[in-house]
């Protein structure tokens, strides 16, 4: 597509400091000791210069999710543990090593169950459909059924046994506004800062790469077995929502299967079977765009290039563990496979290694650039996580600590 009137504002230094700690017992991978990872003091700055005033950036006003002030740069500001925080939250000192699940797990209850247990839901299944009991048509337990309790639904963050958690991540929100329609563009850089990586003892050669060996030690750089999950929504009433531009008696057939009208009682309708009208307005879903990312492939390095552990702050205390899992090691110390490794689940798992899936491993590709419509606010929310079931993510990535950069560049359409 031709571009016509381009107009380009980047926002540079978004310097987040992230540190990322994990118990001081932990002794194998996250799967053995649900290690805490820890973002305190998180702060940036987004400077900017402002080029025809086509893009605006604005922090987030936390619990009324609504853009502060616009301008051309922001700073946002981590916070002291108990202070309140009126406009975003880039604080989280209880970054638990987590997953995301990826379908529902059930539990077998044992065959005398007698009663229901308070505040707990029981299911049926049938040919692998699991029904909900009416605990109150259904009081008791009847004699001879198999019921079932959900440990997890697709979705929900668990732990490394896939029982349901509930999810910490670092949370940072900016809100974007262009004064034309166009796509803004974000280069994140992530530079792993940790003064002293915390070692660790291989206490067995499976799962380790070949230039490990037993009883040696070693480090993982973290930044390797993160997820960055980037969500975009543009426009945010309360039913999801926003108004339409630019649609007219000439286009709409085109975009009416995509478009709604809201009635007397607020409900928003289907415009697909209706005839244009000057006196209506019409109305569009508004987006909300959600991806994840593993971090290293996403992120720049320092010298702007592709994420490389030997071009970090922090680069000579870390090796080179491209060929481990700590799935794998994770078996082999304590026989049985860990959530989203191969085996998880199974009554028997003797045949199986406990080798990292791909269930949660992200894109691997640049982080897609966010559609910007004309003086519509928009949203785009960024998620760090430490994802405990990769292939990457052994004992030695506590305790260490990062800088975010993010620099944003628009193209008008």
């Amino acid at each position: 597509m031709k571009l016509k009137g381009i107009s380009k504002l980047v926002l540079a230094g978004t310097a987040l400091a992230a540190t990322a700690a994990t118990l001081t017992t932990a002794t194998y991978a996250w799967y053995v000791t649900n290690k805490t990872v820890t973002a305190t003091g998180v702060q940036g700055q987004v400077a900017g210069e402002a080029l025809e005033g086509s893009l605006f950036i604005a922090k987030d006003k936390g619990a009324t999710t609504e853009p502060g002030n616009y301008g051309t740069e922001i700073t946002l500001v981590g916070i002291e543990r108990g202070t309140d925080l009126q406009e975003g939250n880039y604080y989280n000192d209880q970054l638990d090593a987590q997953s995301i699940a990826t379908a529902d797990i059930y539990d077998e209850c044992p065959a005398d169950l007698a009663a229901w247990a308070a505040n707990t839901k029981y299911y049926t299944e049938d040919a692998g459909e699991y029904t909900l009991v009416d605990q109150t048509a259904v009081t008791t337990p009847a004699a001879g059924t198999t019921y079932y309790t959900q440990r997890c639904a697709k979705g929900d963050w668990v732990d490394k046994e896939g029982k349901k958690i509930t999810g910490s991540l670092l949370t940072f929100k900016m809100w974007l506004k262009a004064s034309a329609a166009g796509t803004a563009s974000v280069i994140l850089t992530v530079d792993n800062k940790t003064e002293a990586a915390i070692k660790q003892t291989a206490l067995t050669g499976s799962g380790l790469p070949n230039t490990i060996t037993q009883g040696s030690q070693f480090a993982v750089d973290a930044v390797t077995a993160m997820r960055l999950r980037v969500t975009q929504q543009n426009g945010l009433d309360a039913a999801g929502y926003l108004e339409a531009t630019g649609v007219t008696s000439t286009n709409f057939d085109d975009l009416k299967n995509k478009l709604y009208t809201k009635s007397a009682g607020d409900e928003y309708v289907p415009a697909k079977d209706a005839t244009f009208s000057d006196s209506a307005t019409y109305y569009e879903k508004a987006l909300l765009d959600s991806k994840t990312y593993q971090l290293d492939k996403a992120a720049k390095d320092v010298t702007g290039g592709a994420y490389d552990t030997t071009k970090t702050t922090a680069a000579s205390q870390f090796n080179d563990l491209a060929s481990g899992d700590a799935g794998v090691y994770f078996k082999n110390i304590l026989g049985y496979a860990p959530y989203n490794t191969s085996g998880f689940g199974a009554a028997d798992q003797t045949s199986t290694t406990g080798a990292s899936t791909d269930g949660n491993t992200g894109a691997a590709n640049a982080i897609a650039s966010f559609t910007l419509k004309e003086n519509v606010d928009t949203l785009v929310t960024f998620e760090v996580w430490l994802e405990g079931s990769d292939a990457q993510c052994f004992d030695s990535c506590k305790g260490q600590t990062f800088d975010f950069d993010f620099k944003y560049t628009f193209v008008a359409a």
